[in-house]
């Protein structure tokens, strides 16, 4: 297929710079799919596009239904036809014009870059080390989940343990994780340090100057704070003062007991003598204090304080409120200082000998930002870089996070500011998606790239999922902005919200929606089964899943529905040898031929109806025998044939489990004592499979369908908690600092404190938004939501409630317990 230059130049000015904003199941992957042959027809090198997610399996579906999609197409008129017309470009090419461009893709597939930011920027790091800074030549090993937990306790054993810092460094830096973890010591050190290493090496990379960590004067208006110790005389002739005003309740020994413990008072160790009498009462009227007069309702009485009293009431507040911010600032600074020996030796003994984790590849290729040296190298970097693509296509982009577009800046500039039509932008995302903020995502990057480049976004909100039926369920919760402001406040502001419904060209099938309110958690699992029995969807060929929130209820649900006889499969997969009986009787099979003296294996072999087949008793001449035949035929057909004899009484569960692991068996290679350990931990990927039960949490269900969905885990406590609010950056005229937050009615006192936490508040119900509206749209023809309250939260009658802020509780609200 030749283009003519005219036709070229036309396709040139079509093309331009997109940023679509798809709703779930509006069919981004069709359109990532569509802009690719687009430019592959328009005459693009394949080498010249780049296409990145953020996870392989996302990576994996648009690089299939690319595949697909050409490969159809030049194998067939009606669909190269079908092709031709999704892009607009009917009649104009034929089967071999789409074989010619399948060949191209193909000879040069290595060179078709479609994968995930992660591998991008582990690719530039790898083909730039010693630019980045890092030892030449040496090979990177990118540590993830446990190695990547193994690592940074080691790196914590090499300061305290192995001689490698000072005597001095080390008593500082056990000095400075006291200073820092006062008031949250704990048992276990060194999965403590731990802790304090995960949560806080990422922002020391992000924030390394020490002089921004606790500096108190953003937090107390510029005043400079002594310790308590320093003004005790002070202090208690103050507490005096105070105490013979709040006499008047009546209760000396709570104040006795305040007097007692100013005399050792330290911030952050421990405010309980304030707790209880009259540290939270005085804290709630503080406001009214400063303006003079106040009222004061305790042990039932009302009192009215004004004047000198109000004053020192004020006063007293304000230095214990100063005390614990003086205490958290000095533990930010000894945190710091402990990050930045932490800092010394992860890069000796981590980086330079190539071992790195993600946040480390996305820290480097943003340091650009930090001096003009550092800019001068990025740019030779993507001098090189640039050059090698000139379109880019950007999946599930709501999920950026600030260190990622640091590292991709540059080269989106280059792209985005092009106006010749030589190179294009393409940009997908959906901000109600988003549900990686945990972990750095910020949606506010896709709502920028937008305006950054001058692109009108095109919204897709139709969907080609789900059924109307499903639809209208999920437009009556995440679309009744008028009870979401209600119950969550002002983070309704941010959610973008069209009514979503069915597209017209997609096939209409039965489909139904459920909400439920159950009267107990027993009473919820039952219903559970009930309807997963009548539904039946194994038999039917319907694909299920059971949506839960945390890893913890995967397992237990697992586990229930297998007590049922269930095929279930775990977060997308299957454990085909473990999670049966009969695949426990091959691995022990094949471990008893491994090691002949494996008694509980053999004795497992025995308890089995195996023992009715083969004399294995006589065990010894059994085992000789078979190993012969391992040796002859090799693992697939020995186990078939040892089998065999129980396939007629296997359930089609266990012959299913039992064809998987053959399967495995006939591909595998290497020796018995390898191929037993790789079926100790075979997992198999079931995908969208329709011969088993999904069970997974919703974040690993994320760019999925299923025709029916089941969501038993909508919570009825608060979606808020307070201890996850662990650290907090201000900033203001009188500077800039970080620090964890004292306790709250202490932040409650400190404006920049608070209005830290209300932001942060919206944050976390605009996630929890995003959370339940990827829960709702996984549907495809039937949604039930089963709701029961919460043993952990009695009202005053003694009956069960659920949290005005919790999921049940917003669901029960705009839909009612009823079926849809």
């Amino acid at each position: 297929m030749r283009l003519s230059s005219d036709k070229k130049n036309y396709f040139r000015k079509m093309r331009g710079h997109e940023v679509i904003t798809a709703s779930a199941g509006s069919g981004k992957t069709y359109r990532l799919s569509n802009r690719i042959i687009s430019l592959l027809l328009d005459g693009v090198a394949p080498q010249k596009i780049i296409a990145l997610t953020f996870t392989r399996k996302a990576a994996g579906e648009f690089a299939g239904a690319l595949f697909e999609k050409l490969s159809e197409a030049a194998g067939s008129e009606e669909h190269a036809a079908r092709v031709c017309s999704d892009l607009g470009r009917v009649g104009q090419y034929s089967s071999a014009d789409f074989l010619e461009i399948l060949e191209r893709v193909v000879s040069v597939l290595p060179e078709l870059y479609l994968s995930t930011l992660d591998s991008f920027f582990t690719r530039i790091v790898q083909s730039f080390q010693m630019e980045l800074g890092l030892s030449h030549g040496v090979g990177l090993q990118i540590l993830e989940g446990v190695d990547r937990e193994n690592h940074r306790a080691d790196l914590i054993q090499t300061i305290l343990y192995e001689g490698k810092m000072s005597d001095e460094n080390v008593a500082s830096f056990l000095q400075s994780f006291k200073l820092a973890s006062m008031g949250k010591e704990k048992v276990r050190v060194m999965g403590e340090m731990e802790q304090f290493v995960a949560l806080w090496h990422r922002t020391f990379l992000d924030h390394g100057h020490g002089g921004q960590w606790g500096d108190m004067r953003p937090l107390t208006e510029g005043r400079e704070v002594k310790p308590w110790s320093e003004q005790r005389g002070e202090m208690e002739e103050l507490w005096e003062n105070v105490s013979a005003s709040l006499s008047v309740f009546g209760k000396e020994k709570e104040l006795a007991a305040v007097g007692e413990a100013l005399q050792d008072y330290v911030g952050g160790a421990n405010l309980l003598p304030f707790s209880k009498f009259p540290m939270k009462q005085l804290a709630d009227h503080y406001e009214l204090m400063l303006g003079g007069t106040f009222e004061m309702k305790f042990n039932r009485k009302v009192i009215e304080f004004s004047g000198d009293q109000a004053a020192q009431m004020a006063q007293f507040v304000r230095h214990v409120v100063e005390e614990e911010i003086r205490v958290k600032a000095e533990g930010a600074k000894a945190l710091w200082n402990m990050m930045a020996m932490y800092e010394a030796v992860y890069d000796t003994y981590g980086r330079q000998v190539g071992k790195l984790e993600f946040d480390d590849l996305k820290h480097m290729l943003g340091k650009w930002k930090d001096s003009e040296s550092q800019r001068l190298t990025r740019e030779k970097i993507d001098y090189r870089l640039d050059s090698k693509y000139d379109h880019w296509l950007l999946d599930e982009f709501q999920d950026t996070s600030q260190d990622q577009w640091n590292a991709l800046e540059p080269l989106l500039d280059e792209v985005g500011n092009d106006v010749s039509g030589e190179r294009s932008l393409f940009v997908v995302g959906d901000v109600k998606q988003s549900i990686y903020k945990w972990r750095g995502g910020d949606p506010k990057l896709f709502t920028n790239v937008a305006t950054r480049y001058a692109i009108q976004p095109e919204s897709m909100a139709v969907s080609w999922r789900s059924q109307q039926e499903v639809l209208e369920l999920v437009n009556r919760v995440c679309g009744n902005k008028v009870n979401m402001g209600a119950i969550f406040g002002g983070a309704v502001e941010k959610w973008q919200w069209d009514d979503h419904r069915k597209a017209e060209g997609l096939k209409q099938k039965s489909a139904y929606s459920e909400v439920r309110d159950l009267e107990n958690e027993e009473e919820k699992k039952a219903y559970l089964l009930e309807l997963l029995k009548k539904v039946q969807t194994v038999e039917k060929g319907l694909s299920c899943a059971v949506l839960v929130r945390k890893n913890d209820d995967v397992k237990e649900y697992a586990e229930l529905l297998r007590s049922e006889g269930f095929a279930v499969a775990e977060k997308g997969s299957v454990a085909p040898v473990t999670d049966n009986p009969v695949g426990l009787v091959v691995l022990d099979l094949l471990k008893w031929m491994l090691n002949p003296s494996d008694d509980y294996a053999r004795l497992h072999l025995q308890m089995t109806p195996l023992a009715e087949h083969w004399s294995l008793e006589d065990h010894r001449a059994l085992w000789s025998e078979w190993n012969q035949v391992i040796q002859r035929d090799g693992f697939e057909k020995f186990v078939t044939s040892v089998m065999a004899p129980l396939v007629p009484t296997m359930s089609d569960f266990s012959y299913d489990r039992l064809g998987l692991i053959l399967e495995f068996l006939q591909t595998s290679k290497g020796d018995l004592e390898e191929v037993v350990r790789s079926l100790e931990n075979l997992t198999i990927n079931v995908g969208d499979a329709t011969n088993v039960i999904q069970v997974m949490t919703v974040h690993q269900s994320k760019g999925l369908g299923f025709d029916v969905v089941l969501l038993p885990e909508l919570a009825n406590t608060s979606m808020i908690s307070a201890k996850n609010f662990s650290k907090v950056e201000v900033q203001n005229d009188y500077g800039r600092s970080l620090l964890a937050p004292p306790k709250q009615e202490i932040r409650q006192l400190v404006p920049a404190l608070q209005e830290q936490y209300e932001s942060w508040v919206e944050e976390q119900y605009y996630e929890a938004f995003c959370v339940l509206y990827v829960a709702l749209t996984r549907a495809k023809r039937a949604l039930y939501c089963l709701l029961a309250p919460s043993k952990s939260l009695r009202s005053k009658s003694g009956y069960s409630k659920r949290s005005e802020d919790s999921f049940a509780n917003w669901v029960i609200s705009s839909v009612g317990a009823t079926t849809v």
